[in-house]
């Protein structure tokens, strides 16, 4: 590590030997989602970075995790979901101060204006000013998903796609055709 501010510097107030370390739970009773966490930890380790990994139930994390800002026991969690965006990601339902689904409990006032802003104008610009500001201050740490379900199905069986987007199944649309 580089201290220091300037490109490929550590930051401010951070000196040479600083240990960057991040408690991160996970969802209990996936086995695949364990596997991705130690990988995560393991490769984050070869770059210097801790993650200490805690397994905890579900609803668990879902009760302690989402509640006040005093309260949280995380710095990182996954719990093998996500959000589905819809419509334009203006950011009012995610990053918006006390929005529904801010789970991280993010807030800033400039970003609470730049949201109002992509809410209320038809502008591009808008959008954009949004989208820099919120890449500077990154509220989230995106990591990419996984296959949660291998799919197969027989030829003559119909009404499967779309494939809905939570992995659930629909049979109210299958139906069966003669090969």
């Amino acid at each position: 590590m580089r201290p220091g501010t300037g490109a490929g510097r550590a930051g401010d107030g951070i000196a040479a030997g600083d240990k960057l370390s991040f408690s991160l739970r996970y969802a209990a009773g996936d086995a695949a989602l364990g596997r991705l966490v130690h990988r995560l930890a393991t490769d984050a380790a070869q770059a210097g970075l801790e993650l200490r990994l805690q397994e905890v139930h579900g609803s668990t994390m879902v009760g302690q995790d989402h509640s006040d800002v005093s309260a949280r026991e995380w710095e990182l969690h996954s719990w093998h979901g996500g959000w589905a965006y819809y419509g334009i990601p203006t950011g009012e339902m995610v990053f918006k101060t006390g929005a529904s689904s801010n789970f991280g409990h993010y807030s800033d006032p400039k970003a609470d204006e730049l949201i109002e802003q992509t809410v209320l104008s038809d502008e591009p610009s808008a959008l954009h000013e949004y989208q820099d500001y919120l890449a500077s201050q990154v509220p989230f740490l995106w990591t990419p998903g996984f296959p949660l379900r291998l799919l197969e199905v027989t030829k003559n069986l119909h009404g499967i796609e779309p494939v809905n987007p939570y992995g659930l199944i629909n049979p109210e649309n299958w139906y069966y055709s003669a090969e």
